[in-house]
């Protein structure tokens, strides 16, 4: 079975707030669907740049009430990158970017 992009944000080290996230937002199911999908996943590292910039905590930005709203805006029901599917999102030239 061909990995989910919820296996894969599962699975990466640098996407851990993006994994609570999916979760607080109750978005799993969805990204587990059949794709194709392309996520464009903004790691740890942009999750803190974005927290500061927005005078935010992680507590706080996990209780927004249009979490799911923002997560969905990061998610489109293409494969935009055919090339890269099934590639090591770590190596793929967009390295924030999960493509399935």
């Amino acid at each position: 079975t061909p990995a989910t992009i919820v296996d894969i944000v599962i699975a990466s080290e640098s996407h851990t707030v993006l994994e609570e996230a999916v979760v607080k937002a109750d978005l799993v199911t969805a990204l587990q669907a059949a794709g194709p999908f392309t996520l464009f996943a903004p790691t740890d590292d942009a999750f803190t740049a974005a927290l500061q910039t927005l005078s935010l905590t992680k507590a706080q930005l996990l209780d927004l009430a249009n979490l799911p709203d923002i997560l969905k805006h990061h998610v489109i029901p293409y494969n935009l990158f055919p090339s890269l599917q099934n590639v090591n999102h770590h190596h793929a030239p967009y390295p924030q970017q999960v493509v399935l």
